[in-house]
């Protein structure tokens, strides 16, 4: 039984129903329910489309059909009724369930659709063209994929808004499409992962395949993913957001702790086949706001230093060099992504490369896939308490303090 709009409506064999249906956008197991009452009768059909994507999302479709018992009279268009966040559908609704469900391997905490399959995924065969994005949950996966997809394959951001770039990518440890499915994609293969660097294919640590890492600074971020856990019906998190923020600390959510997430990859920024990126300089705009930025970031000299020494050191290694002095914005990213990729482009080129990239992640901030806010940089502060903002700067600044790695908390 199915209550929608306060009308119910009982599940019905689909098969025959489905020759004669608009085709949907995007095929996917198929439910079909009709309204509870005489089959004889005329009847509204309600196809319901659950979407199992690759990626970050679901997306439920829908589409109604005026049938007379299984003969179909008149049919509407599909269209896109809601998506569906990240999918850990067997992730428990209360902190108590939250406790006794996840899976733990090797001390970290994971979802319990990772169970079983952790060896499978250190054993995975990679290959030189495979390009990897690897990020924490919630540190802007969406975005950078599209952006990834977008200098990777010199694609219009038009047409990248319409293409459900999520099937493009799939997640190694999520249940589908599965470590066999992946394994015979073409080339080049586009993968994502949010697992900690320790798990992920022990090929990559031996500098096969390029992997690019997005990190983000954790106010957005654990806002964002209380967000996440409280909009899923399938996880309905009922704790408060100070609640959930003490989780976040005490490394008590899916995929382990950020704090070591984030660092073990920032220690391995240098390796030829890794490149790191910061969510925030997505949002940075070249040079007409690039110089104050970096008036206003107030560089130390040690951390100057400490860059200009990496930059050398990185460049020696055949790796992807951050320049001297330079400003982080979005067309240092995308210059940076291009060199990484080995996408030539001149000048001219690059910059309507930038443009596209900034355009495509406009257009993502502004669909119905990622809400305004939760793209913004700062909306910690529309969520923080004093107290809460105190006690989460001193976590942070114990668990950083052997780390130059640094982040913006607001632009």
């Amino acid at each position: 039984m199915l209550v929608l709009g306060g009308a119910h409506y009982v599940t019905c064999p689909p098969q025959d129903l489905l020759r004669e249906l608009p085709r949907c956008p995007h095929p996917a197991p198929v439910s079909a329910f009709r309204k509870a009452g005489p089959a004889t009768t005329t009847t509204t059909i309600i196809i319901i489309i659950f979407i199992t994507r690759y990626g970050s999302s679901s997306f439920l479709f829908l589409t109604e059909a005026v049938c007379v018992g299984e003969r179909v009279l008149s049919t509407l268009h599909w269209r896109r009724v809601s998506r569906m966040a990240e999918s850990e559908a067997d992730t428990p609704s209360t902190p108590i369930e939250f406790e006794s469900k996840y899976f733990e391997f090797d001390g970290v905490r994971l979802p319990p659709f990772c169970r079983g399959k952790m060896e499978e995924i250190s054993n995975f065969s990679l290959r030189s063209s495979d390009i990897w994005i690897v990020t924490y949950p919630k540190s802007g996966t969406s975005l950078l994929q599209e952006v990834v997809f977008l200098v990777s394959q010199g694609a219009d951001p038009d047409e990248i808004g319409l293409m459900n770039i999520d099937e493009q990518l799939p997640v190694i440890e999520y249940p589908q499409p599965g470590l066999d499915v992946i394994q015979e994609l073409t080339s080049p293969r586009l993968i994502k992962s949010h697992l900690p660097y320790q798990f992920l294919p022990t090929a990559m640590h031996n500098g096969e395949a390029k992997v690019i890492y997005m990190a983000r600074n954790p106010k957005d971020l654990v806002v964002s993913y209380y967000q996440f856990h409280r909009s899923l019906r399938t996880m309905s998190y009922r704790g408060t957001f100070q609640e959930f923020c003490r989780r976040f600390m005490n490394d008590k959510l899916a995929y382990g702790s950020w704090f070591e997430h984030v660092q073990e990859f920032w220690e391995h920024r240098m390796d030829s086949n890794v490149l790191f990126l910061k969510y925030e300089d997505m949002f940075k705009k070249e040079l007409v706001g690039g110089e104050a930025w970096r008036m206003d970031r107030q560089v130390s000299g040690a951390e100057e230093e400490a860059r200009t020494l990496r930059a050398v050191t990185r460049r020696a290694e055949g790796g992807v060099a951050e320049s001297e002095g330079e400003i982080q914005d979005l067309g240092t990213m995308v210059e940076k992504l291009a060199r990484f990729l080995c996408v030539s482009c001149d000048k001219a080129q690059l910059e309507v490369l930038v443009e596209n990239c900034n355009q495509l992640i406009e257009q993502c901030c502004k669909s119905e896939a990622l809400s305004i806010s939760s793209c913004r940089v700062g909306v910690w502060r529309d969520v923080f308490t004093v107290s809460m903002n105190e006690t989460f700067d001193a976590y942070y600044r114990q668990k950083m303090a052997k780390s130059d790695l640094t982040f913006d908390f607001c632009l």
